[in-house]
């Protein structure tokens, strides 16, 4: 029996043991593969010479892909027609459709566009190079694409080079050697022959290799640049383990020069086509006309239906733009349709501005005003129409703020000693000295009231009854407005203290988006930003060369750069009742240091691992 009971046990034990032979478990895999593809032969050879057939054939130790070929491969000479670029397996093939020139080498910039199948991992920087001369072009210039206004990282861009030392050769013929800034905005143009040459960065639309298009995005160096080499030396380190050293070995490598070229990319101000995109009528004592882009000149309205040499007042945008017409004649704004003669500048097919004239019929619009909407079913239409403001402010007012008045039309004509402001005090109210005047900045409709608040403030605003007039002979009835201001413990104050600001210049204090809160004019080297709110700033620097108080973008065929912006490298926190002065010494750093890490929207990414072997 005991033998049995032995045998079944034997053989359940075998049961399982074949059992589990036959399911295995799931396989847990092996580490991750962080290892770029490795190079290990091509067909030319790399840097090989008198090579005149238009395939290469490039092999790699592992299944390869390509990431955006289109964006991430660039070829020198550039090429007029599109190279057929592929990859199959653990080869790339590249197949030049145009003629390959003589004595000339050419480079495959890959960028960061090789990656292996499974994980992704780029072969970083791959260029490989073959000449159809006896010799092979070797020197190299790099440096930094920024964005002229933020100093962001500029990825994407072409880089190219001109022996032609001509300014017309940017606009007039395709780049001689090109390559493309990578995502930390960084280039390097390789195998490039001795000589001179002018350097720009240029965002090809139309893949012409030139400055073809006025929408572009460009930059350009205002100094030749001459490629040069230098012989240097490195220490590399040989670690015992990983707190002790065994061997520094010194290796001789060869620099190219230069390596700190500084491009600034801009676009330039395009001019719009200018013509009339709408008129429109919504009340019958105002018209309005909407211009597609901004004019030196203002239309010449002449009317055909009715005649009257002085019918309207004309409120106008800064750029000429929108237009309003208030029309002050009864008897013409009753019209229902009014028949112009609009003569204004227009854009032709040849891009020039060209007087034309057009024929409206501008027609009412049954759109209510406000007080039209309020009027009462058994209101009077011979009842008094009052003339009504409204105010823009806020009900708790900013220390540095005025309060905006709007009124509803034009105003004719007001009585100063009509309008009265008041602090209270205790529970009296006391008069208060201000300043009231037009808001030119606004409309010809806005007034602004303005003095030195006291913080905490309760302020009474009044406007008797008849002091303003319309252009309609209408009058206000009497307007108060109450309102109050904050505090002076809620706000924080920053000054800056600059150096090395030569010219006009202004400081905008930004957000932790890079947005402007808040704009100051540098006075004996001083930016002052008074009554902030607590918070988190940054601030920049625009050197405001011909002092309009704006940045100015650059223009190429004037060749003028656009105007220099300085960062201020660190954060300023603003606690309440808290005032900050800096000093900022704008030259302290180099610009592509300047900008805070925090604020940049193209984030450096982790730099992939150096292959083991390159072309």
């Amino acid at each position: 029996m005991r033998e049995k009971i032995e045998y079944i046990l034997s053989v359940i034990v075998l049961i399982a043991g074949i059992y589990s032979c036959a399911s295995p478990a799931m396989p847990t895999g092996g580490p991750k593969d962080e290892t770029p593809p490795v190079f290990m032969r091509s067909t030319p050879m790399a840097g090989m010479l008198g090579y005149n057939k238009s395939k290469v054939e490039i092999y790699f130790d592992e299944n390869i892909l390509l990431d955006k070929p289109g964006e991430n491969i660039v070829i020198s000479p550039p090429q007029k027609q599109m190279p057929e670029i592929k990859s199959s397996g653990k080869k790339i093939t590249v197949e030049l459709k145009d003629t390959l020139q003589p004595n000339t080498t050419y480079t495959i910039d890959f960028g960061d566009a090789v990656v292996d199948n499974n994980e992704k991992n780029p072969y970083p920087g791959f260029v490989f190079s073959f000449s159809t001369g006896e010799t092979i072009d070797s020197l190299a210039v790099s440096g930094l694409l920024l964005n002229a206004r933020d100093l962001e990282p500029v990825t994407g861009f072409l880089i190219g080079l001109h022996k032609n030392l001509n300014d017309s050769a940017f606009t007039t013929d395709p780049f001689y050697r090109i390559s493309r800034s990578d995502i930390y905005g960084k280039f390097s143009v390789k195998n490039l022959a001795e000589g001179q040459y002018k350097i720009y960065a240029l965002n090809d639309l139309n893949r012409d290799y030139k400055f073809s298009q006025p929408g572009e995005d460009i930059a350009f160096s205002d100094s030749v640049i001459i490629p040069r080499f230098e012989f240097r030396q490195r220490n590399d380190t040989i670690w015992k383990d990983s707190i002790t050293v065994d061997t520094v070995i010194t290796k001789p490598y060869t620099h190219f020069l230069p390596d700190d070229i500084l491009l600034r990319a801009f676009k330039e101000k395009t001019i719009r086509n200018q013509f009339l995109q709408k008129q429109e009528r919504l009340i019958e004592n105002k018209f309005s006309l909407y211009f597609n882009a901004p004019s030196e000149k203002l239309p010449e309205i002449v009317p055909l239906n009715f005649k009257d040499d002085d019918w309207y007042l004309l409120e106008k945008s800064v750029e000429n733009d929108t237009l309003h017409y208030w029309i002050t004649n009864p008897e013409v704004f009753r019209k229902d349709t009014l028949v112009l003669q609009v003569n204004y500048l227009k854009t032709d097919t040849a891009k020039k501005l060209v007087p034309v004239t057009d024929t409206l019929n501008i027609a009412k619009r049954m759109v209510k005003t406000t007080a039209q909407k309020k009027k009462k079913d058994d209101e009077k239409e011979d009842e008094p129409q009052f003339f009504k403001p409204t105010v823009k402010s806020a009900s708790n007012l900013d220390l540095y703020l005025p309060v905006s008045i709007e009124w509803e039309s034009p105003v004719k004509s007001y009585n100063r000693e009509g309008i009265h402001l008041e602090i209270k005090s205790d529970t009296i109210w006391k008069p208060f000295d201000f300043r009231f005047e037009p808001d030119t900045a606004a409309n010809i409709r806005s007034y602004r009231l303005s003095t030195k608040w006291t913080p905490n403030g309760e302020y009474r605003f009044q406007i008797d009854s008849a002091a303003f007039v319309s252009i309609y002979d209408t009058y206000n009835e009497k307007f108060v407005n109450t309102f109050k201001t904050k505090k002076l413990e809620d706000y924080g104050f920053i000054y800056f203290n600059l150096t090395h600001v030569d010219t006009t210049a202004f400081v905008e204090l930004l957000d932790k988006s890079d947005k402007i809160v808040r704009t100051s004019p540098v006075k004996n080297g001083t930016a002052e930003f008074l009554f902030l709110q607590p918070g988190t700033y940054y601030a920049r620097i625009v050197l405001d060369v011909n002092n309009n108080g704006i940045w100015d973008t650059g223009n190429y065929g004037k060749h003028i750069q656009p105007e220099t912006v300085y960062y201020y490298d660190k954060s300023v926190l603003l606690p309440a009742n808290f005032e900050i002065e800096q000093d900022w010494n704008v030259a302290a750093l180099p610009l592509e240091k300047q900008k805070p890490k925090e604020l940049i929207k193209n984030k450096p990414k982790e730099k992939p691992k150096e292959n083991t072997r390159r072309p």
